[in-house]
């Protein structure tokens, strides 16, 4: 891995809510063991706290939680940090979660607990590679658009220089026809 990755690894910051202290420990020691920043929220309050002061790249959302259902702080997680994918990690998996998950939109994939160490960690790495991917695309079609802007202020001002020229071009036309006039006489 080179500095860059290492750099773009740090910068990563994913928020895992869970009211299980076993499994909030867990996300601790896993998610910074990958090299990324991890900050636990135990319930649907302290979670929409932490988004409000800080910003995520990646959630992991319990559907089960002391004072929310994970769906109903799923619609308000979205609403705030957008693009951001959702994992949702349950130990309580319903047909009704499933599809409300989906109608919420932004899920990117749906564990069911008890998980495996190594099977989280590729899920996590394939979002965090998807959520730089589209933060990078972002940002590159920001730069293309200021580069068109640029590039037709540019052209903007060629043509006005264009016409400036010719304009001048038929006054230099009419001069010399002047002259021939003058040197006929």
């Amino acid at each position: 891995m080179d500095q860059e990755e290492i750099k773009l690894q740090k910068m990563v910051k994913i928020l895992a809510i869970d009211d299980e202290e076993t499994v909030a420990k867990l996300y601790q020691s896993l998610i910074t063991e990958m090299g990324y920043t991890v900050v636990i929220a135990k319930t649907g309050k302290d979670a929409v706290a932490r988004i409000d002061k800080e910003s995520f790249d990646l959630v992991l959302l319990d559907l089960k939680l002391p004072d929310v259902h994970g769906c109903e702080l799923l619609g308000q997680i979205k609403e705030k940090i957008g693009n951001a994918p959702v994992i949702i990690v349950t130990a309580h998996p319903t047909l009704e979660s499933s599809i409300d998950a989906i109608r919420t939109g932004g899920v990117y994939d749906y564990i069911i607990k008890p998980f495996k160490a190594d099977a989280l960690k590729v899920v996590i790495r394939r979002a965090v590679e998807k959520a730089l991917l589209t933060s990078e695309n972002k940002r590159l079609l920001k730069r293309l658009e200021i580069s068109n802007q640029v590039l037709g202020e540019r052209v903007e001002q060629l043509e006005k220089v264009a016409s400036v020229a010719l304009s001048y071009e038929g006054k230099i036309s009419e001069l010399k026809e002047q002259i021939r006039q003058l040197e006929k006489r």
